[in-house]
C-alpha cells in the first residue's frame, strides 16, 4: 500500500513564520534566541482513510532570507477499506529562502522509517526512506507574526516506497509567531 495519498491532504500547520514578512530587521548582533524559529506542521483527516501528524520544527535564521532547521516527523495512518494501519516516523533538515518578500524556495532533506512491501520475505517490513524535496512557495502575514504559506515541493530521489513518488507535495497552512 502506497502512502501517496497522504501527502495530498490539508493540513493545518505552524509553519516557520515566527519571522516578520512585514519589516525587515537587521540580525547583526542579535543573540542566538532571537535568530531562533519554530513551528511545525499538525495534519488531521478522519473517515475511511485516518491522517494524523506532528511535525515539530526549529530553524535558525542565518541571514534576514535564509533559515536553516531542523524537523522531526510522526505520522499515523490508517485505512479502512484495505484494514491497513502504519506508523511513519522521521526526521528532516530543510532550508528556506526568501527571493523576494513572500515568495521562498525551500529544500528538505528527509529520512523517514516506514512499513513497505519486501519481495523477498513476502511481508511489510519496516524501511528507512530518504527523500529530497525542493520547490517553491508564497508566505504572507496578516499581523503580530501570523500568516499562511503555500508552497509545492517534488522529491527528487524518487525512491519507489518514498510517500512522495511521482506527485507533487502540497503544503497549505497557517503559521503562528512563537
Amino acid at each position: 500500500m502506497r502512502l501517496r495519498v497522504v501527502i495530498l491532504l490539508w493540513a493545518f500547520s505552524l509553519p516557520l513564520f515566527g519571522q516578520s514578512q512585514g519589516h525587515e530587521k537587521k540580525l547583526e548582533g542579535l543573540p542566538f534566541k532571537d535568530r531562533l524559529v519554530f513551528g511545525g506542521n499538525i495534519g488531521l483527516s478522519f473517515g475511511d482513510i485516518t491522517y494524523i501528524a506532528a511535525e515539530p520544527l526549529v530553524g535558525y535564521r542565518l541571514t534576514s532570507e535564509l533559515i536553516a532547521g531542523i524537523g522531526l516527523r510522526y505520522i499515523y495512518y490508517q485505512n479502512k477499506y484495505y484494514n491497513y494501519t502504519s506508523s511513519i516516523y522521521g526526521g528532516s533538515l530543510f532550508g528556506r529562502y526568501y527571493l523576494i518578500k513572500g515568495i521562498f524556495v525551500e529544500t528538505s532533506l528527509e529520512l523517514n522509517n516506514l512499513q513497505a512491501f519486501d519481495p523477498l520475505d513476502q511481508q511489510l517490513s519496516r524501511i528507512w526512506v530518504p527523500s529530497w524535496l525542493v520547490g517553491a512557495g508564497f508566505s504572507s502575514s496578516f499581523g503580530q507574526g501570523a500568516g499562511f504559506y503555500f508552497s509545492i515541493l517534488y522529491d527528487l530521489l524518487q525512491d519507489p516506497n518514498s510517500p512522495y513518488y511521482r506527485q507533487p507535495v502540497i503544503r497549505l497552512g497557517l503559521g503562528l509567531g512563537l
